[in-house]
């Protein structure tokens, strides 16, 4: 029957009456049995789509991650119909798979077929559980033996070489997001982490939601991965002085916003207008450079206007990360007292008089 109550007619040649017969007889008995099948001309192609389409409760970039593993599958199988599909149609999947049915003719590895057989197999539940065909039939193929080669070996730091590391990482720009990973944080976690999610005073971060990238060059940020990936980490415990950085990198920020300048620090060179860089970054705060282009155009700090204690391995000792202010026109040397002075929106109290 239809969803409107009608009755379904079914039209299928056969080569003789005594066939006919048989198929009717066969049809009713599968009727009556609840097992009764319509032939159906939809290609694994297109219940593959629909299937993905239905997964409305996953993210986004699960999603793309079962059409990136069901590619090669729909290239292979795409056009044939589902109910025509037999297990050792899926038999002879696997075998390919492992051969050349991965990116330039090349097979897949031992763990890409898992993955791979894992989401046809999927895709024809879908279809059992609508009655497009009775049993899956990519169930009980199994993917080939895991082979010596097929397992990355995992290298495990030592504590050592750990503070080497962040020795080195707490140079760098992103010196904030190198310490949150260095405490177990994953990449999308370290991406998707807000300031209202760490406790400056204590040291700990609430892993809260994962910022990941999607086709088209878009980003989503999201709940975390699972259940358990909500948590509290003792960042500042695990690695002392992960505070100092996190307060270095809110100063910053909050001077790129309140004067809109780059927070790169030209610690190397004095300010003459021009960085000698070949995007010519150039001081808002110097005087020497052209007033008509202090307000346009990319710009940093020069060693002149950065605060001193804002350099590699010092992040957080006290110093303003931020400018110092708009200097009216005065040189560096006749800075006041109060232009060196910890800024309210700084988030860090400086010395005052430090030298700049």
């Amino acid at each position: 029957m239809k969803p409107d109550g009608k009755r379904r007619q079914i039209t299928k040649t056969f080569r003789g009456l005594g066939e006919a017969r048989a198929f009717v007889a066969e049809s009713r008995a599968s009727i009556r049995r609840g097992t009764f099948i319509a032939a159906d001309s939809e290609t694994f192609d297109a219940l593959a789509l629909r299937w993905l389409d239905s997964r409305r409760e996953i993210r986004e970039i699960s999603r793309n991650g079962y059409a990136n593993v069901l590619q090669a599958v729909r290239g292979k199988l795409g056009h044939r119909r589902v109910q025509d599909l037999r297990r050792s149609d899926f038999e002879g999947l696997v075998s390919w798979l492992g051969s050349e049915g991965g990116q330039r003719g090349r097979g897949l590895s031992q763990r890409s077929i898992v993955f791979t057989m894992g989401a046809v197999r999927q895709v024809l539940g879908y279809a059992v559980a609508e009655g497009l065909i009775a049993a899956n039939p990519a169930v009980g193929v199994k993917a080939p033996r895991k082979q010596r080669g097929d397992t990355r070996e995992v290298q495990v730091w030592e504590p050592a070489e750990l503070l080497r590391f962040r020795a080195v990482a707490d140079a760098d720009d992103w010196a904030a997001g190198w310490r949150l990973s260095l405490c177990g944080l994953r990449r999308s976690e370290v991406l998707g982490m807000r300031w209202g999610a760490v406790d400056l005073s204590t040291g700990m971060v609430r892993v809260e939601a994962g910022r990941v990238a999607l086709v088209g060059h878009r980003v989503a940020t999201d709940f975390p991965k699972s259940a358990a990936s909500w948590r509290t980490v003792p960042a500042e415990s695990v690695h002392p002085g992960t505070v100092a950085i996190f307060r270095g990198l809110s100063a910053r920020q909050a001077a790129r916003r309140r004067y809109g300048i780059r927070t790169v620090q030209l610690r190397d060179r004095e300010c003459s207008g021009t960085s000698g860089t070949p995007r010519a970054v150039l001081c808002p705060l110097c005087p020497a450079v052209p007033s008509g282009r202090r307000s346009g155009g990319p710009a940093a700090l020069c060693a002149a206007h950065a605060c001193p204690d804002d350099a590699p391995g010092r992040a957080g000792t006290g110093g303003c990360f931020g400018v110092v202010g708009p200097l009216d026109g005065r040189a560096p040397g006749q800075l006041r007292p109060e232009d060196r002075a910890g800024r309210a929106d700084c988030g860090i109290s400086a010395r005052p008089g430090a030298r700049r």
